[in-house]
C-alpha cells in the first residue's frame, strides 16, 4: 500500500499528541499492529496523490516529532507479523521468558554467508546484558540502536537474552552494524545475530544458541530439553548394546566453576549449548551439542576431555538406553 505508514509512538505519548503527529501528515488510522503490552503499530493511510513520494514525506515528518518512537512505510513483503513485548522505555531488568512463534517464521530469517553459514532473523538479535547493570543503562543502550524488545529467553532468575528487534535495520549490513555498537559496550556480556538451526529450525532455544558464538555459554545450566534436535540426530550402538545420541554430551560443573570456565570447558570440546535440565540447588546439567562427535568413539573422546578438567563435576554421554526423556540424567562416564 503505497499511502501507508507505520507508526511506533512513544510509550509516554498522550492521546492527543498521537492525534496532533497523524494529524501532522493528513492521516487516519486505518488498523495496527497490537503488542503484548497494550501498545503497538498503527497503519496510517496518509491522504493526498496516493504516491510513495507523499508517504516518504510523511515518515520523514513523523520521525522528526518527538512523541514518534519509528515511523516506516507500509510494505507487504517488508513487514512483520511480530508484534513487540514491549519498547525500551519499558524495559525489565529480567528479560521475558517467551517469544511469539511468529517471530521464527520462514519469512523472517534471511541468508548472507558473509556474516553466517546459516540463515538469521533479518532484524532482530540476540542480547545479554551484564549481571547488575540498572535497568535505566539497559533502556539506555537499547535505545541507542533503536532496539525494540520482542521477546526473551531467562536463563536464570537475574538474567537471559533479550530479543531485540533493531527498527532502522532494513538491511544486513544495519543489522550488523547495531550488533557490533552493542558489543563495544562494556555493560553488554554477549550480543550476536539469532540464528537458525538447520536441522531444527522450529526450536525456539537452539534457534538462539546453535551457530552462535562459544562465548554465549550461560552462567547457569539452562532449563530446556532440545527435543526436536534430538530427533534429527542419528542414535549409536556402543560395542556391548547401550545407545546414545550422536554429537550430545551432557556435564554437570562444580558449584564453583565460573562463566568463563565454562565457556573454556566447552570451547575445549568446540560444543555449544543447546539445552538443560535446572536443577532445584538452580544450577543444573548443560546439554551441549558436538558436531565433531559423530561416532561412539568422538563421543567418548569429547567425554574424556570434559573429565579431565577440574571444573568438571560430572560428564556423560546423552543415553538413550533406558526408555525415558530423564534417561540422560543417568550419564554413563565413557566406561561401557
Amino acid at each position: 500500500m503505497r499511502d501507508v505508514v507505520v507508526v511506533l509512538f512513544r510509550s509516554s505519548a498522550t492521546h492527543s499528541e498521537r492525534l496532533a503527529a497523524v494529524a501532522a501528515v493528513s492521516g487516519v488510522v486505518i488498523g495496527g499492529y497490537r503488542a503484548f503490552g497494550g501498545e503497538g503499530y498503527y497503519l496510517v493511510r496518509v491522504k493526498g496523490d496516493t504516491s510513495v513520494r507523499s508517504a516518504k514525506t510523511a515518515v520523514t515528518t513523523l520521525r522528526a516529532l518527538g512523541q514518534v518512537e519509528e515511523a516506516s512505510l507500509e510494505r507487504s513483503h517488508v513487514r512483520e507479523t511480530v508484534t513487540a513485548l514491549s519498547n525500551s522505555a519499558v524495559l525489565q531488568v529480567v528479560p521475558p521468558d517467551s517469544a511469539p512463534d511468529e517471530m521464527f517464521a520462514d519469512s523472517n530469517f534471511v541468508s548472507d554467508t558473509t556474516y553466517a553459514s546459516v540463515p538469521f532473523l533479518r532484524n532482530v538479535l540476540s542480547v545479554v546484558f551484564s549481571d547488575g547493570t540498572p535497568q535505566a543503562l539497559r533502556q539506555t543502550i537499547l535505545d541507542g540502536v533503536g532496539g525494540v524488545i520482542i521477546g526473551g529467553n531467562r536463563l536464570s532468575t537475574t538474567n537471559g537474552y533479550y530479543y531485540v528487534r533493531i527498527i532502522s535495520a532494513r538491511t544486513v549490513v544495519a543489522l550488523v552494524a547495531a550488533r557490533d555498537i552493542l558489543r563495544a559496550h562494556p555493560a553488554v556480556d554477549d550480543v550476536d545475530l539469532v540464528y537458525r538451526n538447520i536441522t531444527s529450525p522450529n526450536s525456539r532455544f537452539e534457534t538462539q544458541h546453535v551457530g552462535g558464538r562459544a562465548d554465549s555459554v550461560p552462567a547457569i545450566a539452562p532449563d530446556s530439553i532440545p527435543r526436536t534436535l534430538l530427533a534429527s540426530l542419528p542414535t549409536l550402538t556402543t560395542p556391548n548394546g547401550q545407545t546414545l545420541k550422536a554429537q550430545l554430551v551432557v556435564v554437570l560443573f562444580r558449584r564453583e566453576a565460573s562463566a568463563a570456565d565454562r565457556t573454556r570447558v566447552i570451547a575445549k570440546v568446540g560444543g555449544v549449548v543447546v539445552g538443560g535440565r535446572r536443577t532445584i540447588q538452580g544450577d543444573g546439567w548443560y546439554i551441549v551439542r558436538v558436531p565433531t562427535a559423530t561416532t561412539v568413539d568422538g563421543v567418548l573422546g569429547a567425554l574424556g576431555a570434559l573429565w579431565s578438567d577440574p571444573s568438571v563435576e560430572v560428564a556423560g554421554d546423552y543415553s538413550t538406553s533406558t526408555p525415558s526423556d530423564e534417561s540422560w540424567l543417568k550419564p554413563h562416564d565413557g566406561q561401557h
